[in-house]
């Protein structure tokens, strides 16, 4: 895609519009965590915990709940795809079969995680029987499960906090709707970085035919909503990044004590 201004960001870290004129939702809710994702966590810090010390694991098995979705969505393909790439490159950056690839194992991951037949080490855990109406469309089982766990497990949506005000729960169409607002918020986010807004207009009405935005106020708007995103973002990964900041350093050895049901941490 030719580009006309030297300080313009290539499309693929803005022109969200046009990359998910014919996404799905399950496509737009990947790019959306990824991209803001992109902006919310440092990569630096990414890349110096893709191994974890013995330290850092003991205090996130003594604090389970800390770690939220997006955290251990962005660290659990970090060492999926090269250096560099992961939470580096834009999304539309990431080759498409890989898009696929890692799609098809976030269902299977967030499928196992409430499958009693995988054997996975989840942390707490309360088991509970369930049964499936076969005549039920997923969408109307989405409905029920999020019912049964409203009335059931209220104390787990307080747990959440602020992650219900990121990811708020609505249909299907009116949600893709919003992702999209969203990530062309972020695309003026990122322009406004290089660009005066007249610029900004300019130049995305030369590449697209119509500006992002087509109004002045209307760009300023749509910075403070991305930056509040980013801010929203920043506050889901705060936790388990101040957790990870008071793991104990040096630790050699780890052993579970089911009587305190704490880790002994052995040092050298």
């Amino acid at each position: 895609m030719p580009e006309t201004c030297e300080t313009l960001p290539r499309q693929e870290e803005w022109n969200f519009d046009e990359l998910l004129k014919s996404a799905k939702l399950a496509e737009a809710r990947f790019c959306y965590r990824y991209e803001f994702g992109r902006e919310a966590l440092d990569y630096s810090w990414l890349a110096a915990h893709s191994k974890l010390s013995l330290g850092e694991v003991a205090v996130l098995f003594e604090h389970p709940n800390v770690p939220s979705e997006n955290f251990l969505f962005y660290t659990h393909y970090f060492s999926v795809f090269e250096r560099g790439v992961w939470l580096k490159a834009p999304y539309f950056d990431l080759p498409g079969d890989f898009r696929a690839m890692v799609a098809e194992w976030e269902r299977t991951r967030l499928s196992s995680l409430i499958n009693p037949r995988c054997n996975l080490d989840r942390g707490l855990v309360e088991r509970v029987e369930l049964v499936l109406p076969l005549k039920a469309s997923h969408p109307h089982l989405c409905d029920c499960f999020a019912a049964y766990l409203e009335v059931n497990f209220p104390e787990l949506r307080q747990a959440q906090g602020l992650r219900n005000d990121v990811f708020p729960k609505e249909g299907g169409e009116a949600e893709i709707r919003r992702l999209k607002t969203e990530l062309r918020s972020l695309g003026a986010f990122r322009l406004l970085r290089h660009l005066s807004i007249k610029e900004a207009i300019r130049e995305t009405k030369s590449l697209s035919g119509q500006p992002l935005y087509s109004s002045p106020p209307s760009w300023k708007v749509a910075k403070k909503r991305a930056a509040n995103l980013v801010k929203c973002f920043e506050a889901d990964l705060a936790p388990v990044l101040k957790l990870l900041s008071s793991a104990p350093k040096g630790v050699t050895g780890l052993s579970y004590d089911s009587g305190s049901r704490s880790f002994k941490l052995e040092y050298r």
